[in-house]
């Protein structure tokens, strides 16, 4: 999962700070091994047993306001989650579209080969 943007900001800001649902969001961060800004380290990786943290990561997106991407395999699926109260699911990109976006976007490089 990708964050991109929130109208609120990444959660660090004086007003932020003092936001109960930015503090909730930064302490399970900070227990899960990553007390950094959130435009610093945008990412989140999960592993297949690690349906929990996922489920949470999209329950704060959500309710925090991100624009973010979630993608299960590079090039396959995407799901566009909106500040907007707008998701889009995209599936089965031909032709390496959904890479080539995510290239722009500045969310993801190809592995050099």
């Amino acid at each position: 999962m990708l964050f991109l943007f929130s109208v609120s900001g990444d959660g660090w800001s004086e007003h932020e700070a003092s936001d109960e649902r930015w503090a909730r969001y930064r302490q399970w961060r900070a227990a899960n091994g990553d007390d950094s800004r959130l435009y610093d380290a945008p990412g989140h990786v999960f592993e297949p047993g690690n349906l929990e943290r996922f489920s949470r990561t999209i329950a704060f997106a959500l309710e925090l306001g991100w624009d973010a991407l979630v993608s299960a395999k590079p090039g396959r699926q995407l799901l566009f989650l909106s500040h907007d109260d707008r998701l889009e699911i995209y599936r089965g990109f031909g032709g390496g579209l959904l890479c080539r976006e995510l290239i722009k976007l500045g969310g993801w490089r190809r592995a050099d080969h």
